[in-house]
C-alpha cells in the first residue's frame, strides 16, 4: 500500500503523531493590462518568494494574472480538514501585501481566491519511506509546503524502494527520515498557535 495523502493522512490513522495539517491561503487578480505590468517592473514571468520567517509567494502567469500565497496559516483543533471560518481575513491580509509589495496594484481585488492543505512536520522535513510490521506500507509525506517538485521525486523513489533498489537512494536525507512527534490535543493546537504568533511577529 501506498500512502500518498498528504495532509489528510492523519485521517486514516497513519503517522497522526507525526503529521499537522496546516490550511494555506491563495488569491489571484483578474487579467492585468500590459501597461500594469510594465508599471510594476515585472518583466519577465519567473515566480519568487520573500525569505521572511512567514512567507509570500508570487507568481505571473501567462495572460497576465497575479497569484500570491502564503502568509498567515492556520490550524484547526484535533486535525480538522474543514475550511476555516476567518479565512476571509486571510484573503484580505495577502491583498494587503500585494498591494505593499506591488504598491501599483493597489485597490485591485482577487478574482477568486482559494484555501488548501499543507502536511507540516515538526522540523518541516519531508519523508519517504516504507512501515508497518511486514514493511509493506509505503509513504511519502511531511512536505511542509513543497510537495509540488517533491512528490514527484518522492513518487520514483517509492517505485525504488517497492522494487528493492534501496541502494539508489542510501545517501539521500529524506529516505526513511524520522519524523517527530506531535503532541496529543490541546497541546498539540496550543504549540501550533504559538509558533504562528511567532512567525507574525518575526515576519
Amino acid at each position: 500500500m501506498v500512502l500518498a495523502t498528504n495532509a489528510y493522512t492523519s485521517r486514516l490513522g497513519y503517522f497522526r503523531s507525526s503529521i499537522a495539517p496546516i490550511h494555506n491561503y491563495v488569491g489571484i487578480t483578474p487579467r492585468l493590462p500590459e501597461a500594469t505590468i510594465a508599471q510594476i517592473g515585472w518583466r519577465k514571468r519567473v515566480p519568487f518568494s520573500d525569505s521572511r520567517t512567514l512567507v509570500h509567494y508570487l507568481g505571473l502567469t501567462r495572460d497576465n494574472r497575479i497569484h500570491i500565497g502564503g502568509g498567515i496559516s492556520d490550524y484547526s483543533f484535533n486535525d480538522g480538514v474543514r475550511d476555516v471560518p476567518d479565512s476571509y481575513s486571510r484573503f484580505a491580509g495577502l491583498q494587503q501585501e500585494l498591494a505593499r509589495i506591488f504598491p501599483a496594484l493597489k485597490g485591485v481585488s482577487f478574482e477568486t481566491a482559494w484555501s488548501g492543505l499543507v502536511d507540516c512536520s515538526l522540523d518541516f522535513s519531508p519523508s519517504v519511506g516504507r512501515t508497518g510490521k511486514f514493511h509493506n506500507i509505503y509513504y511519502g509525506l511531511g512536505y511542509s509546503g513543497h510537495g509540488v517538485n517533491m512528490t514527484s521525486l518522492f513518487g520514483r523513489i517509492i517505485a525504488d524502494l517497492e522494487r528493492g533498489a534501496d541502494e539508489d537512494w542510501k545517501d539521500f536525507p529524506f529516505v526513511n527520515h524520522r519524523l517527530f512527534y506531535l503532541p496529543n490535543e490541546p497541546f498539540r493546537w496550543l504549540g501550533v498557535q504559538a509558533s504562528m504568533a511567532y512567525y507574525r511577529l518575526t515576519k
